[in-house]
C-alpha cells in the first residue's frame, strides 16, 4: 500500500502541481474518513459493551466509555486531568448548566470518601450538580451523604440499564 502511495507520490509530482495539490487534498480527505469512521466504530463497540467488559476496564477508559454515554445523552463534556481534578473525571454541559462526574470503576462498593470527592468537585468547578458512578453498589453512608448533598449515585443497576438502551 505504502509502494503504491509512494508511486502515485512520485507520478503525480512530476506532472503538475495542481494534481499535487489535488492528490494532497484526496489523501488527507481519506484519512480524516477512516479516522471518523474509527472513532464511530470504537464508541458503538464500548457501548455494545455488557457489564462484564465494563468490570474489566481501567480507570481511564471507564471514564472514556462515560464519555460516549454522555455524549449521547446530548452533553458537551470536558475532560479533566487524571491527576489533580479535585475529584472530577469529567465536567458536563447542558442547557446552561455544569455538572461534574466521577468515574469510580472498582472491585469493591464504594464508600462515603468518593462521595465526598464529588461534593468537593461540585464547589470546586462552580457545578450546578455532581454525579458519581461505580460499576458497583455504595455503602450505606455513601448514600446517605449522597442524599444529603445532592449528589446522584449511578450504581451497577443504573449502568446496565443505560448499556441495554
Amino acid at each position: 500500500m505504502i509502494i503504491i502511495l509512494f508511486t502515485l507520490l512520485v507520478w503525480v509530482t512530476r506532472r503538475d502541481l495542481t494534481l499535487t495539490i489535488i492528490f494532497f487534498i484526496s489523501l488527507f480527505a481519506t484519512i480524516v474518513l477512516i479516522t471518523v469512521y474509527l472513532i464511530k466504530r470504537e464508541r458503538q463497540n464500548l457501548l455494545a459493551s455488557g457489564i462484564d467488559a465494563v468490570d474489566k476496564m481501567g480507570g481511564r477508559h471507564f471514564a472514556y466509555f462515560l464519555e460516549v454515554i454522555f455524549k449521547r445523552q446530548g452533553f458537551t463534556l470536558k475532560e479533566t486531568v487524571v491527576v489533580g481534578n479535585y475529584g472530577a473525571d469529567l465536567i458536563l454541559e447542558k442547557a446552561g448548566k455544569r455538572l461534574v462526574a466521577q468515574a469510580r470503576r472498582c472491585k469493591n462498593n464504594a464508600g462515603i470518601k468518593v462521595v465526598d470527592d464529588v461534593v468537593a468537585a461540585v464547589k470546586h468547578h462552580h457545578a450546578h450538580n455532581g454525579i458519581l458512578i461505580s460499576n458497583m453498589y455504595f455503602t450505606d453512608e455513601a448514600i446517605g451523604l449522597a442524599l444529603s448533598s445532592g449528589i446522584e449515585l449511578w450504581d451497577r443497576d443504573k449502568l446496565m440499564d443505560l448499556l441495554s438502551a
